[in-house]
């Protein structure tokens, strides 16, 4: 996370989502650790928060060690981005209608 209010944020964010959705979140979630990714890309405009943020999703889901300074393009590459998200929901329909 780039900034220490954006922490706070988060876990103000983790915490009323575990206390309304309790039953389905596992126990103690809301005690989990949020560790500051201080070289994190971060986005320049108003507009591309959501493909920053899948992005974001993409590389800790990948459980590969991160090192953000190697991804300090991303605002340049969003157009690219965009068009890899909306290839990838074209194949995940695509695959789906033939099931």
């Amino acid at each position: 996370m780039p900034n220490k209010t954006h922490k706070h944020n988060l876990r103000d964010l983790v915490t009323g989502l575990y206390e309304s959705r309790r039953d389905a979140l596992p126990d103690g979630m809301d005690d989990w650790p949020i560790t500051m990714a201080n070289a994190a890309p971060t986005q320049n405009n108003a507009d591309d928060c959501g493909v920053f943020v899948m992005k974001y999703m993409e590389r800790i889901a990948s459980r590969e060690v991160i090192c953000w300074s190697k991804h300090k393009n991303w605002q340049i590459q969003i157009p690219a981005f965009r068009d890899q998200i909306a290839c990838d929901l074209i194949r995940c329909f695509l695959v789906a209608g033939k099931e």
